[in-house]
């Protein structure tokens, strides 16, 4: 929740009732509160187009994951994003979210998600950047991952 104090603090509340400044937070934490508040006030628009480069940057691991929980509900509320990263959490994440497609809506929260949370397998693509220059499409690795429900870590799949 974002609380406004003064015309000039913005706060970020933790579940403990701590209150943080948000000039103290990250500065991911602060990109994707804004994007976060701009969906809220109804500033972004579904079909609007995103591009977010390395979301997880000086980021907890936990964190990474719930960033990446917050992209799928911004593409779930009918955003477009272009988003690049180092983390394997978050791709591993991204992938998680396409598995849930599987359940039923009332399934999610047996996992800790909600309806919100989930990507449609079609609507996703991934690409992978090598430093040779070469560009491979990995869409349909993902698609097939998330069938198998074995998800590994990517850093390993890349060094294959």
């Amino acid at each position: 929740m974002i609380r406004q104090s003064s015309i000039h603090r913005i706060f970020l509340e933790l579940e403990e009732g701590k209150k943080v400044p948000i000039r103290n937070t990250s500065a991911s934490i602060r990109e994707v509160l804004l994007l976060y508040f701009m969906l809220r006030v109804n500033y972004l628009k579904s079909g609007d187009l995103l591009f977010i480069e390395e979301p997880e940057t000086e980021l907890h691991p936990e964190k990474q994951i719930d960033i990446a929980r917050l992209l799928a509900k911004l593409v779930h509320a009918g955003l477009k994003l272009v988003v690049s990263t180092h983390s394997d959490l978050i791709l591993q994440e991204i992938i998680v979210v396409i598995a849930l497609s599987k359940f039923k809506s009332n399934e999610y929260e047996r996992f800790g998600y909600d309806e919100s949370t989930y990507l449609n397998p079609d609507e996703v693509a991934v690409y992978v950047f090598h430093r040779d220059v070469r560009i491979e499409d990995w869409s349909q690795y993902v698609r097939d991952v998330t069938k198998t429900g074995e998800i590994p870590y990517m850093t390993e799949v890349v060094k294959e």
